[in-house]
């Protein structure tokens, strides 16, 4: 009897210690991504939002002036199984037409939907330009915004990794065959809110815009980063936000 509880006791032993080791995500990459995203949010609760009927958890990256105005945004789901967009890059349509964006030119394949404005709940929404990716549609129940961003990660920690000045990372939101995860859509976030200027930045596919009558050098607050010589990679627009 003394040897069968021996055993008994050793395996919860070995159990306990295996759980205290297991990764959160699926890769230490992942873990540390998860924490540096979890501690920029956190800091920023004010700008941080729930929407039920998306089930969408969503950070704004400015601070809006009026209540009724829209402004940039970056979303992940609650559930991936609750529809087929489980991350989102929510950009103000605004500054894209004002640069000679027409939205009846993007091409259904382009990455891009656009959303007019519209009246919600008794407020004048502004148009905005949403980037959507369907990461699964495993169904999922997370708790709270730091769960649902852990559960997300965890079903492919691949497509986030540490960016290579090591200052933080980047998730990669690629709808288009034949670019690499992290060239066409891509989030970036910093791992040193406490001393970093940019906190989140934004890097999407410029060509998709540029074929539907966009000119680069008019739109206000994004950066134009040319494709690389001799690389498959999209003309980008870059923009940095320190969320205030």
């Amino acid at each position: 009897m003394k040897k069968i509880g021996f055993i008994v006791i050793s395996i919860v032993i070995a159990s306990t210690l295996g759980g205290c080791d297991r990764s959160p995500t699926g890769t230490k990459e992942s873990d540390n991504a998860l924490y540096a995203f979890n501690k920029i949010v956190s800091e920023h609760k004010d700008q941080k939002g729930f929407h039920p009927s998306l089930k969408h958890w969503g950070l704004a990256l400015e601070v809006k002036q009026t209540e009724s105005q829209t402004v940039d945004k970056f979303e992940w789901s609650k559930d991936s199984a609750a529809n087929a967009i489980d991350f989102a890059m929510v950009l103000r349509a605004k500054p894209f037409i004002e640069a000679g964006l027409d939205p009846d030119k993007l091409a259904a394949d382009s990455g891009y939907v656009y959303k007019p404005a519209a009246v919600e709940d008794g407020k004048q929404i502004e148009a905005v330009l949403i980037h959507p990716y369907n990461l699964s549609d495993k169904r999922e129940t997370a708790q709270g915004s730091e769960d649902a961003m852990r559960r997300l990660l965890k079903q492919d920690p691949s497509i986030v990794e540490l960016v290579e000045d090591q200052q933080g990372y980047r998730l990669g939101l690629r709808t288009g065959a034949g670019f690499d995860q992290f060239d066409q859509f891509v989030v970036t976030w910093t791992n040193s809110p406490d001393t970093s200027d940019t906190l989140i930045s934004f890097a999407i596919d410029a060509d998709p815009l540029l074929a539907a009558g966009l000119d680069p050098k008019k739109i206000e607050g994004w950066s134009f980063l040319p494709s690389t010589s001799g690389l498959p990679s999209p003309n980008q627009l870059k923009k940095e936000y320190d969320l205030k």
